[in-house]
């Protein structure tokens, strides 16, 4: 018996987008948007699509209330002779009051979307150089989806040779955390690390070369060798189609870990620098940011609509920490800060014009996988958002990069919209369900997953078949 094969594509009319009007379910029993029993008719296996446009599938049509669907059965295997092309019926009627109701909020949230752009863009108006932010929501839709966002609208250019009063928030330097600082318990160094060498013949390199040992198979820390079961990280060796395991002495793993001038440190002193020294400058750096964040956050408490921001410097390193608060019109009090007058702000209320950097509008985030699972929670309008995003790119990039089938599954995460495509189709074919290499070579996959807000979160998979 032929395995069903995944569906390569699917296209639904346009109708779907504007449910019938019927007062009765002409469908019931069905969900919407769910296939009509009855509706398909399929092309003979090995069939063109436009051959089978130009016979069967010409006549197929569907009845008020549906929307038309197609759609290709692979059929399972590489060979386009089994392909089963088809077109077919989906539900998209929706009860009148339902329509009504949801008409009805986006109504709501327009009116509110446009009240708060006109509020802003007023007091943009009698502050040139200057940018306030105005919250709209919580409304509540027809299913009891709460919604709310801001709207910023775009500053107005200050007359030439202007400037605009301003007042950052404070700074913070070391004397602001100094006993914080000196209360650290100190980060008890390591012994140091033993000699190498011992690597399997012929093993390729690692990432802590010349620190580690690699042995051949794939073991456990507790299979490592003796001060070396800090760490363990896999290595295939395509070349000799075999896997290896490095071995990560302390010193070193912790190195790699921290990065930057501590890794390059470490390799420049040929492994006798103690990172110990760097993982308590850096605790005393987060204290700097932990600071400068309380600052901040507490201007932007006083000043809402206006993010402020707030500058740190200490233990070699400086930056700056900011925060923002939107101006809620429904809210029964304000600050003083945001009753004065439109064309007199209050002294020391505002910030500089360019610290005004509010992310409201959509995003396209376009980094590595492991990057995304970061930042997709603080990013997603939703915490669950947030975390589904996440966990769909901690499963792609804990996919093996050697794929051992011509088709494989790939990994499923429901509640959030994504898409995934083959950048290379000479060499790969991909859906959200599967993935079939064709040909030799490295199969690139594109992963786009879009949250509610319209933030876009795109990684890339590479895939060789063995």
């Amino acid at each position: 018996m032929k395995k069903i094969g995944f569906v390569a594509a699917l296209v639904m009319s346009l109708s779907l987008l504007s449910p019938a009007s019927a007062d009765s379910d002409p469908f019931p029993g069905i969900a919407r948007g769910q296939e009509i029993p009855g509706t398909r008719v399929s092309s003979a296996p090995g069939e063109s699509w436009e051959s089978f446009n130009a016979g069967a599938g010409a006549s197929h049509s569907c009845p008020s209330g549906s929307g038309r669907g197609m759609g290709t059965d692979l059929g399972g295997t590489v060979s386009q002779s089994d392909d089963i092309r088809y077109y077919y019926c989906v539900k998209t009627w929706e009860a009148p009051d339902t329509t009504a109701a949801w008409n009805d909020f986006n109504q709501r949230k327009a009116a509110a979307q446009a009240a708060a752009q006109a509020e802003s863009a007023a007091w943009n108006a009698a502050n040139p150089g200057r940018q306030r932010c105005v919250q709209w929501g919580p409304l509540t839709d027809s299913d009891g989806g709460v919604h709310q966002g801001g709207v910023c609208a775009n500053p107005v250019e200050p007359p030439a040779g202007s400037q605009s009063p301003s007042s950052p928030a404070g700074s913070v330097g070391e004397g602001d955390v100094a006993d914080a600082a000196n209360s650290l318990p100190p980060t008890p160094s390591n012994p140091a690390d033993p000699a190498a060498g011992n690597s399997a013949a012929g093993a390729p390199r690692g990432s802590g070369y010349p620190f580690t040992q690699v042995l051949e198979g794939q073991l456990s820390t507790a299979d490592c060798p003796a001060g070396f079961q800090a760490a363990n990280g896999l290595i295939a060796d395509l070349a000799s189609k075999k896997t290896f395991t490095e071995c990560w002495p302390q010193n070193a793993w912790t190195a790699y870990q921290l990065s930057g001038d501590a890794w390059a440190m470490f390799k420049a002193t040929g492994g006798t620098y103690d990172p110990a020294a760097e993982i308590d400058r850096r605790a005393k750096i987060a204290l700097l940011v932990t600071r400068a964040k309380e600052v901040a956050a507490a201007a932007a408490a006083e000043t809402p609509g206006l993010e402020r921001c707030s500058s740190w410097s200490g233990f070699g390193e400086s930056g700056r920490e900011c925060a923002f608060v939107f101006l809620d019109p429904s809210a029964q009090q304000q600050s003083s800060s945001s009753q004065g007058s439109a064309n007199q702000p209050a002294s020391g209320s505002e910030a500089p014009a360019q610290a005004i950097e509010v992310g409201l509008d959509s995003v396209r985030v376009e980094m590595s996988s492991l990057s995304i699972s970061r930042l997709a929670p603080s990013i997603a309008p939703t915490v669950s958002e947030g975390e589904k995003i996440a966990t769909l790119a901690k499963n792609f990039a804990a996919l093996s990069p050697i794929q051992k089938t011509t088709l494989r599954d790939l990994p499923k995460v429901a509640g959030i919209s994504y898409t995934v495509k083959s950048v290379n189709k000479s060499v790969c074919q991909a859906s959200s369900q599967r993935v079939r290499i064709t040909k030799p070579g490295v199969c690139t996959i594109e992963i786009e997953a879009t949250d509610s807000a319209g933030n876009i979160f795109s990684f890339a998979k590479r895939i060789r078949k063995s």
